[in-house]
């Protein structure tokens, strides 16, 4: 467990969580989106049956009555075709927050989660300065 020495931040998964709690739902979407892969996106979904029939929705563009089974036995060669974006775009419109950052504690490594936090940190220091008090 190191701590970021730019921020005081630990990467831990505790520490990590928290600081990812602290962090907006559209800076989750990004840090989700470069540190995933598309095909880790794609087994997120295929493990939460919850998100099957919406995915499959989205992809297909159409309305589904099926069992749940057949949702996934048609949603798995779907992921296999689909475009990097389109993976992207389900997690976007399904995940939760609560998902993005299970996810992220879960697939990132000391050094991702370095980066998620001086990236994030970057982000919040660049926003300040473009305010002009004057």
């Amino acid at each position: 467990m190191k701590e970021n020495k730019n921020c005081g931040i630990k990467t831990d998964d505790n520490s990590f969580r928290q600081f990812l709690n602290s962090v907006c739902h559209n800076c989750l979407i990004e840090h989700v989106s470069a540190n995933l892969l598309p095909e880790v996106i794609a087994q997120i979904i295929i493990d939460h049956p919850y998100l099957h029939k919406d995915s499959f929705e989205i992809l297909t563009e159409s309305e589904v009555h099926l069992p749940d089974t057949v949702i996934l036995d048609l949603l798995k060669p779907l992921f296999d075709r689909a475009e990097d974006e389109a993976l992207l775009i389900l997690m976007n419109q399904l995940f939760s927050k609560k998902l993005m950052i299970d996810s992220l504690i879960e697939y990132t490594d000391e050094y991702a989660r370095m980066d998620i936090i001086e990236n994030q940190n970057m982000w919040n220091d660049s926003c300040s300065r473009q305010i002009n008090y004057n």
